[in-house]
């Protein structure tokens, strides 16, 4: 017999629920009635609650990236740091939560990349990420400007540069990840290290920052350095992580 919950418990009952399966089977090789089967629940339940397993798959993003969203709030409302070094921290802890998980992130990456809906799964996580985001980023950079460390005509605009910029290009560097892990190629990661390099160049140049002043290319090296000495720990080269780096 079911337990009976409210609506708002049974619906995140049933996103940790399809969270858990998808992190242990991957996405394609999760059913519906896998999940289902997980919670002895009905199919009608499941139905009063997502349309598809698609629409959980949202809900598991949504959840994820509320939960990420914690970080930027809580590190851009302090008090006693320059704007440059809120963003800076930001970009060290950020980095130190999406390591810590993996598998989950890595889950999500390749349920938006694998199937024909990934286009509008992708769209609805950027359209959320700067729903969310955009604002912080943009309160941040008037802080920045107004200091001095930032040269910025127009801070909303740059606000949405920036996660745009992140979005798009973190996907391809993204896919290049899963592929130098697959494939044990150090110079596969050489190169991943030297796209983030790039990367936080760009950044600068657009925020108007001195060069150097950012720590992401720093960051993401440490990271991806320790990912690698210990990638036999991760199941990066599942049939569906395959399919969503294919060209």
């Amino acid at each position: 017999m079911t337990k009976k919950l409210s609506p708002e418990e049974r619906r995140q009952e049933i996103t940790a629920a399809a969270a858990e399966l998808f992190q242990k089977q991957g996405y394609e090789e999760t059913s519906v009635r896998s999940i289902i089967d997980q919670l002895d629940i009905s199919k009608g339940t499941f139905y009063h609650y997502f349309s598809s397993k698609e629409e959980v798959l949202e809900a598991v993003a949504s959840r994820t990236l509320e939960r990420s969203l914690e970080v930027p709030r809580r590190i851009f409302s302090l008090d006693d740091l320059t704007a440059l070094k809120k963003l800076n921290l930001y970009l060290e802890e950020i980095s130190r939560y999406k390591e810590e998980r993996l598998e989950e992130y890595s889950t999500l990456m390749q349920g938006m990349y694998t199937g024909d809906k990934n286009i509008r799964m992708e769209k609805k996580v950027l359209d959320y990420t700067e729903k969310q985001m955009k604002p912080l980023m943009r309160s941040l950079i008037e802080e920045g400007v107004a200091e001095g460390s930032f040269a910025v005509e127009d801070p909303g605009e740059v606000a949405g540069f920036f996660l745009k910029f992140f979005h798009i290009y973190g996907r391809e560097i993204g896919e290049s990840f899963i592929r130098a892990f697959q494939s044990g190629s150090e110079e596969a990661l050489e190169n991943l290290i030297a796209r983030y390099k790039f990367m936080q160049r760009i950044l600068e140049r657009v925020m108007g920052i001195e060069k150097d002043s950012l720590v992401l290319g720093k960051v993401a090296e440490s990271s991806l350095r320790r990912l690698w000495q210990k990638r036999d720990r991760f199941e990066l080269s599942s049939s569906a992580a395959e399919k969503s780096t294919s060209p």
